[in-house]
């Protein structure tokens, strides 16, 4: 018989996402995810796999977090829903995890982080994404809707790169005027 788990795994999962999400794949040492959630590298390991592993849970979970955003967010599709998921972006508290850049975004550019697993969530991520913005574009009659929603997921990276230079989601609030104007001549 197995012995009993002294850690809840739901909890460490949130803490290995915000860990990988935070501090990169390289700098997420088994002392710093030891640190971060209070379970042992072994138990870790045991529990949920290498090192590699523990990072493709942080991405899938992710991704998770994504689906219950998007589905929020465009409950009601229309471009006044693309206009706010870039208001609710910059409107981010502080202490939101927000303030790191989109993780997908920053694994990418992480030599050492496993790329074949990065490519694919960020494939599944552009695609939720393209999805979204396709949906409330069409929604409203737009044109070219499968296009022009590819260019606003490519907005998306561009200023996910800047929130992470910056640290902050503070640098959207500067650009909410020019993506509401851009869908107004849509």
């Amino acid at each position: 018989m197995g012995r009993h788990k002294a850690f809840e795994p739901e909890v460490v999962k949130q803490q290995l996402l915000l860990a990988f999400w935070e501090l990169g794949y390289e700098a997420c040492t088994y002392a710093a995810l030891e640190k971060r959630t209070g379970v042992t590298g072994k138990s870790l390991v045991n529990t949920f796999g290498d090192k590699n592993s523990l990072f493709e849970l942080a991405l899938k979970d992710y991704l998770a977090l994504v689906d219950t955003v998007l589905a929020e967010r465009f409950a009601t599709a229309n471009k006044h829903s693309i206009v706010q998921f870039f208001t609710d972006l910059a409107n981010s508290k502080p202490t939101s995890p927000r303030n790191f850049g989109c993780f997908i975004c920053n694994a990418l550019f992480e030599a050492h982080a496993p790329q074949h697993i990065v490519e694919q969530a960020h494939s599944a991520f552009t695609d939720k994404l393209t999805n979204a913005f396709q949906r409330a574009l069409a929604a409203d009659d737009t044109a070219n809707a499968p296009e022009v929603a590819k260019i606003f997921v490519s907005l998306f990276w561009g200023i996910m790169t800047e929130v992470r230079q910056a640290k902050s989601t503070q640098v959207v609030q500067t650009k909410l005027a020019s993506i509401e104007l851009l869908l107004q001549k849509l």
